[in-house]
């Protein structure tokens, strides 16, 4: 995920909001699950500001330094419509599923066509990361038993049973979460 993307569809749901406001946000909506710092954020507004994305509006504090505040321009606008259109890079590294949510979190302007249009692209890549999951780890495990493995193989095949059981759980969970979220965008779609 690029840090940018986050913080444009942050911005465009709060015009006008400073750096420390969006870490709280982030901090906040994600339970505290998704870690950007503040040496991350003001960086990247920096960036987008001199990119012509963000304008940056200065406001006095009375013994304090300046407030920065910003908001998205037509071009960081037409940046994170183009963002929020294209396909999502899934992977199957587990924090795809979290950069995934913070793009989904983005995209309620966009309407519910677009927002299940995206729940159908993680629904396919979520049951295939199920099957994939199943499959992968039996062959591994079988190839392991077969191969004589170590002394200590049995605990080996123990503890990666266990992590697949959590793995397949948790994904089905998710599956079910954007089943759930689905059925009610589709229901919107008129």
């Amino acid at each position: 995920m690029k840090i940018q993307n986050a913080l444009l569809g942050l911005i465009k749901m709060h015009p006008d909001i400073t750096g420390y406001q969006l870490k709280s946000i982030i901090d906040a909506s994600s339970g505290n699950m998704v870690r950007i710092h503040l040496s991350r954020i003001y960086p990247a507004l920096r960036q987008m500001t001199e990119n012509g994305l963000l304008t940056c509006r200065c406001v006095p504090s009375e013994g304090h330094l300046d407030r920065k505040c910003y908001s998205l321009t037509p071009q960081g606008e037409a940046a994170l419509t183009d963002w929020l259109k294209k396909p999502f890079p899934f992977t199957q590294v587990r924090s795809c599923f979290d950069e995934y949510l913070l793009e989904l979190a983005g995209m309620a302007y966009l309407g519910p066509e677009r927002i299940c249009s995206f729940i159908d692209e993680g629904l396919a890549w979520l049951r295939g990361s199920l099957d994939y999951s199943t499959q992968s780890l039996e062959e591994v495990e079988s190839s392991f038993i077969v191969s004589g493995g170590s002394e200590c193989g049995s605990e080996y095949l123990e503890l990666w049973s266990y992590e697949r059981d959590y793995m397949v759980e948790e994904t089905k969970r998710r599956i079910a979460w954007l089943e759930g979220l689905r059925a009610k965008y589709a229901s919107r779609i008129g």
